[in-house]
């Protein structure tokens, strides 16, 4: 059994589709049931990450997981994954945390949660690109002002707006982990047309 963390995220949802694709058993970790569609070969289950007791029907009988990164208790809750039986753990990451900037809200919580996982034994980290399109400066930091802590939206402006992390570098990652060549945004988009 694979337990996908944020099964319900863009990536997320990714890796529990590539997973039944691939006819391997799928356990999604969601915080409210109803928010995941009903896919053949999934299993739904409810937890916080924010809560390693929350967790133990999560990790029954798993053998691996799909993390995000930034909750509390991490090294705690990757011990109980081990204690039952977790072989390997796939860390969703960016590129900002290889930069050694602490000061950077978002950099900070994904340096912690890569050194835990190595720390853990379990380890497996995998990175992703983000970008900021269509907004002025001023219009993407009200939106995001609105859901999220402003040192989270410091840290991301000074990544894309100020330049101090470059994520245009082409990087092996996908086919590495996936076996797959990564896709284009537009094949991403048709893949999603019409998904709510």
């Amino acid at each position: 059994m694979i337990l996908v963390t944020g099964a319900t995220g863009n990536v997320g949802a990714e890796v529990v589709r590539a997973l039944v694709a691939a006819d391997e058993p799928v356990r999604a970790l969601v915080r409210a049931p109803r928010a995941v569609p009903r896919l053949d070969g999934v299993e739904t289950v409810t937890g916080d990450l924010n809560r390693p007791e929350s967790m133990t029907d999560a990790r029954r009988g798993v053998r691996a997981m799909f993390l995000l990164p930034g909750y509390e208790n991490l090294p705690e809750l990757l011990a109980e994954a081990r204690r039952t039986g977790v072989e390997q753990v796939v860390l969703l990451s960016g590129g900002s945390a290889g930069s050694g900037d602490l000061t950077n809200a978002v950099t900070r919580y994904m340096a912690a949660s890569e050194s835990a996982v190595r720390a853990s034994g379990l380890a497996r980290v995998l990175g992703r690109d983000l970008t900021f399109v269509g907004l002025t400066n001023e219009e993407a930091r009200a939106e995001l002002l609105a859901t999220m802590p402003a040192e989270y939206v410091d840290a991301f402006f000074d990544f894309y707006v100020t330049g101090t992390l470059d994520e245009s570098v082409v990087r092996p990652t996908v086919r590495e982990v996936t076996g797959h060549d990564p896709r284009t945004f537009d094949q991403w988009a048709q893949t999603h047309l019409g998904t709510p």
